[in-house]
Order: C-alpha cells, then sequence, then structure tokens
C-alpha cells in the first residue's frame, strides 16, 4: 500500500518497464483534481474522480504512471515525447 512515496520503489518500477529516467530528481508526484461538473453531480464522491500520477522526466520522454488511490503503482503509463510538447511561446 502506498508504494510510490519510496523513491527506491519509483526507480525500481521504472527500471522494471523500461522507462526512459536520468536521475531521481527529475520524478514528481502530481494530481489533478475533481472537476465542478463531478463535484456538482456526485457531491463528495466526486473526489473519486481526483487521479494521482508519478511524473518521469527522462532524456527524451515524460512519463506519466498512473496510481491507484491508496498510492500504489498501476500497471498503466503514457509516454509523451519532447518532441510532441509545443513551445507556449509560439502562440
Amino acid at each position: 500500500m502506498n508504494q510510490s512515496t519510496k523513491i527506491e520503489n519509483v526507480i525500481n518500477y521504472v527500471k522494471a518497464h523500461d522507462i526512459d529516467f536520468t536521475h531521481s530528481k527529475y520524478v514528481l508526484y502530481g494530481r489533478t483534481g475533481a472537476t465542478n461538473a463531478s463535484l456538482f453531480l456526485f457531491g463528495g464522491l466526486g473526489a473519486l474522480s481526483m487521479k494521482q500520477y508519478i511524473m518521469v522526466l527522462g532524456e527524451n520522454y515524460l512519463t506519466l504512471i498512473l496510481l491507484s488511490m491508496s498510492g500504489d503503482f498501476k500497471e498503466s503509463f503514457t509516454t509523451i515525447s519532447y518532441d510532441d510538447i509545443f513551445d507556449l511561446n509560439d502562440l
């Protein structure tokens, strides 16, 4: 339970899934909050729509590892190439 709180567990997960990884100082925890619509429709249960992630910054890719509500690793992760992220100065 709550495996993601130890950096050693995150590093072991990254290595086991061959995720682009440079250093442990480039690992962040993040979450998306519940939307106003889900809170309006479901009240306090709308908080269950929040998602937690571990964000790993590699040399070529940004990887988002999905976590369960208890903070354990799920087998689902998303990899985004830095080339696919556009420059905000171009807007």
